[in-house]
């Protein structure tokens, strides 16, 4: 697939600004020397979730790609609070592995691009061009298919129905952010509702689950939506 046009001009006439965030300091900076070479600007580099909340906040780069897992304030936290503020930056994760559970709020915070740290430099080139593209165009978040990601992703392991059918399409993004650790507040703010809301749909997923708090609905969601080990 060729990159296209617009992609090259924007890379030729004004190179893109990075943010790169992650916690392992060898491998952040190899990323960051790919990236140059690449045509890339990296503005800054994060070593935890505060830092690049921090780094964004004052750089506010075109493109913040970071990891999933990081100290103080892993990447699912960093997009639950940087994504309602930075409008102009696209968001990207990098990450050797995500879980079903990470990958669904992921899916649900609007994250634009999930690429595998394995990616070949022409390909992260490529990708990321592409995906400054859509998100200059306005092009429809992931967001819009994490509901039928979820379905599909969450098995009945138990018996009677599956948890996804006894929830409500909000309850279950509300209840798959509480496995990802974001706070009644960063949920209110992602979801565009009230904190009353939130609390009162976290009332009604206790009760539909049979738990009596975060924790244990949290670790619901985690077992349904691992697969299976035998299969």
């Amino acid at each position: 697939m060729s990159i296209s046009n617009t992609a090259n001009a924007a890379l030729t006439s004004s190179p893109p600004r990075i943010l790169l965030a992650d916690d392992e300091a060898v491998l952040r900076h190899t990323i960051a020397l790919t990236l140059e070479r690449e045509g890339f600007e990296v503005v800054g580099q994060a070593a935890t979730g505060e830092e690049a909340i921090r780094l964004a906040r004052h750089l506010k780069p075109d493109v913040l790609l970071l990891d999933v897992n990081m100290p103080a304030g892993d990447g699912l936290r960093v997009l639950a609070v940087l994504k309602p503020e930075l409008n102009e930056t696209a968001f990207a994760v990098l990450s050797a592995y995500i879980s079903p559970a990470q990958l669904a709020g992921l899916m649900l915070l609007g994250v634009e691009g999930i690429f595998s740290k394995d990616i070949s430099a022409a390909a992260l080139r490529q990708a990321l061009l592409e995906l400054l593209d859509r998100h200059k165009e306005g092009s429809p978040s992931p967001m819009m298919a994490s509901e039928e990601w979820l379905k599909a992703t969450w098995k009945e392991r138990d018996e009677g129905a599956p948890v996804v059918d006894r929830l409500t399409a909000q309850e279950a993004r509300v209840l798959a952010l509480v496995a990802a650790g974001l706070s009644n507040q960063e949920m209110a703010s992602v979801l565009s509702i009230s904190l009353n809301t939130v609390k009162s749909h976290l009332r009604r997923i206790y009760a539909k689950l049979g738990v009596s708090g975060r924790t244990q609905a949290a670790l619901r969601f985690l077992e349904q939506s691992e697969p299976d080990s035998e299969t």
